[in-house]
């Protein structure tokens, strides 16, 4: 029917059927689920936009309720922490044949993402900070191994932050990042060997 005002198919556009089946969809999602819903949400969009990523947007993109988050984490801080922190204590990482730690560059990559996006926020940049001071630096340090470790570990991780800055800020061909990756592995070869002076 195509009168003035009535669309050609209702079916169409019409938002019910979708919001029927996400209510069920919820109805059978299980704590365990629901949970690993929120955590996945999370970490993609505290990536993309750092700390300042809601809790509300974090449940429209796990598709639940915004009240369940509160019944599996008790804060932000908590849900970040759970991600980003505790969660190096899940098997997110493992042991190489020389016994060190070898970090998830994965982990590495998102934590240094989401430290540049949350740059301007004075206490997610700590919170970030002692993530980094507490869990990365010492792993990262003992798998360098050698004089100079944890300041090694900061400059590298710098360095990626630097890195991460540049791919924010400027628009680079596939040449230009070919390129850069390059210099990049130069520069941390040098890092991993440079022997550190002693301090005073």
């Amino acid at each position: 029917m195509t009168g003035a005002g009535v669309p050609e198919d209702r079916e169409a556009i019409s938002p019910a059927p979708a919001k029927r089946s996400k209510r069920v969809m919820r109805r059978r999602l299980g704590p365990q689920v629901t949970r690993d819903a929120i955590l996945c949400a999370g970490r993609k969009l505290f990536t993309q936009r750092g700390f300042g990523a809601s809790l509300r947007e974090i449940a429209v993109e796990a598709g639940i309720d915004h009240a369940l988050v509160y019944r599996h984490f008790e804060s932000k801080i908590d849900l970040f922490n759970q991600i980003f922190d505790h969660s190096l204590d899940e098997g997110d990482d493992r042991v190489g044949p020389n016994g060190r730690l070898i970090l998830s560059p994965g982990h590495i990559d998102d934590l240094v993402r989401v430290a540049v996006r949350s740059a301007s926020d004075p206490a997610a940049a700590a919170l970030i900070c002692d993530i980094f001071e507490r869990r990365l630096i010492p792993p990262l340090a003992a798998s360098l191994g050698g004089e100079g470790g944890a300041e090694r570990a900061r400059m590298l991780l710098a360095m990626a932050a630097g890195v991460e800055v540049v791919r924010e800020s400027h628009a680079l061909s596939d040449a230009e990042h070919q390129a850069m990756e390059t210099l990049l592995a130069r520069i941390v070869s040098e890092i991993l060997t440079l022997p550190v002076p002693p301090l005073g």
